[in-house]
């Protein structure tokens, strides 16, 4: 199973205006070379990242077991491993997409999180499948989670990030402006 492109469009449509918003108002506010440039930076290498993340991406079921490969490793556990398979909406709190996505949560048979799989980038047929495939009849719920309510439901099924984005914003836009305004003294020494 790899990335659906028609998803990753439909993410990127989403979050794309929020970017260009951004580097646009960089510009009207700094209005400094050292500054563009180094929006610029941020962004093409986070569209690197992504772009090799998603080229890596993909799931592989065997007879005996499940693997998970992205850029940065592999993820692999048995079959015989799976207690639970979970098939149910997501959608996040707050942000620029707030659109429902069908989410597959794969548990062990102690309740730990083994894989969680979106919509946001995987096809929903194809999640479909991979859910019936892994020896355990899925469960499928109909009520939308939210992050928090999911991590209330299933504790440790939810990163930081999911739970708590207006931090990890403001952690970010810290480490952005630090970023800026270290690039803009460098360029007037």
């Amino acid at each position: 199973m790899r990335p659906s492109r028609a998803q990753i469009r439909r993410s990127i449509g989403a979050i794309a205006p929020v970017v260009v918003g951004a580097v646009v108002l960089t510009a009207v506010r700094r209005g400094t070379e050292p500054a563009l440039l180094l929006a610029g930076a941020t962004v093409v290498l986070v569209a690197l990242y992504v772009v090799l993340e998603l080229r890596r991406s993909r799931i592989v079921v065997t007879p005996l077991g499940l693997e998970r490969v992205r850029i940065l490793g592999r993820t692999t556990f048995p079959l015989a491993d799976v207690g639970q398979v979970l098939l149910f909406p997501f959608r996040a709190e707050r942000g620029a997409d707030r659109s429902t996505y069908l989410t597959a949560l794969v548990r062990d048979r102690s309740g730990r999180k083994l894989l969680t799989v979106r919509s946001d980038v995987w096809d929903p047929e194809e999640i479909r499948a991979l859910a019936g495939s892994l020896g355990v009849a899925p469960t499928q719920l109909e009520k939308v989670f939210t992050p928090r309510e999911l991590e209330a439901a299933f504790p440790g099924t939810v990163p930081y990030i999911q739970r708590n984005p207006m931090v990890v914003a403001i952690l970010v836009t810290v480490v952005i402006v630090v970023a800026v305004a270290a690039g803009v003294v460098l360029a007037n020494q």
